[in-house]
């Protein structure tokens, strides 16, 4: 899939220092694992943060990497996985942004957890996260957890809250009402853009349908961000809110 990456997020930043919600940008799929596929050794984008011409290695390919974001001095992020690493590259401007914008900036060295696209880089100095793409931020809810190898995708809306649980075969939905669990078809390409998901009965019917767009989407509850928006058709309603792309989906649904 060859659409174009999503724009900046400085502007979701402003809007969430405004206390208002907001979701917007230009259609594109969420990079998957097969980007990397064939990533040589020579780094062709940004250099260490340090600075220097040292010769650059890099991992085999970009990975989703978790953790809390702090940007005291350096910005740096200490990965769920353990360790932690200084921060570059073209997703640097996003990140920084966010954290402006979800920090209370009541303590220093505030963390905001991030779950980035990227690529692990050293050379002989230091190693570092240049950083690609940035599919979720938020201060408060999720953190590192080790539930979601097996996710196509998360989503969820409020007023009335609902949430949708997609695994590789089955899909969760849940309202305040109560919980119910389908089949489902997809996630889709569609030719105009985005991607369709439905949800089929245990008799092969539609019960429900997803259209998902890569748009920037912040919640209007708690203001965090995730870099797709949905909306579902279920019993005759409408159903908008946000949602992030699991593994299962970088990997090939």
């Amino acid at each position: 899939m060859a659409e174009a990456a999503p724009p900046g997020l400085r502007r979701i930043a402003l809007l969430l220092l405004a206390g208002l919600g907001a979701c917007g940008g230009g259609d594109g799929p969420p990079a998957g694992a097969g980007q990397g596929a064939g990533a040589g050794t020579e780094a062709e984008s940004s250099g260490p943060p340090s600075g220097g011409a040292a010769a650059v290695e890099t991992s085999a390919g970009p990975e989703r990497l978790t953790g809390y974001l702090t940007v005291e001095g350096r910005p740096e992020v200490a990965l769920c996985r353990g360790g932690a690493l200084s921060v570059d590259g073209p997703a640097l401007p996003d990140l920084l942004d966010l954290h402006l914008a979800l920090a209370p900036g009541l303590e220093p060295l505030e963390g905001v957890f991030v779950d980035v696209l990227g690529e692990v880089r050293s050379d002989d100095r230091e190693t570092w996260l240049d950083a690609l793409e940035v599919r979720r931020a938020s201060f408060e809810g999720w953190g590192c957890r080790a539930d979601e190898a097996g996710l196509v995708l998360d989503a969820w809306g409020n007023e009335p809250f609902w949430s949708l649980t997609v695994g590789p075969e089955t899909a969760m939905w849940r309202t305040p009402e109560g919980e119910r669990s389908y089949g489902h078809d997809g996630p889709f390409p569609l030719p105009r853009g985005g991607w369709a998901l439905e949800g089929v009965t245990a008799d092969g019917s539609v019960a429900w349908s997803a259209q998902i767009l890569q748009r920037p989407c912040q919640d209007t509850m708690s203001g965090a961000y995730a870099h797709l928006e949905i909306t579902v058709e279920l019993g005759g309603s409408v159903y908008r809110g946000c949602a992030y792309s699991g593994a299962a989906w970088d990997d090939g649904p």
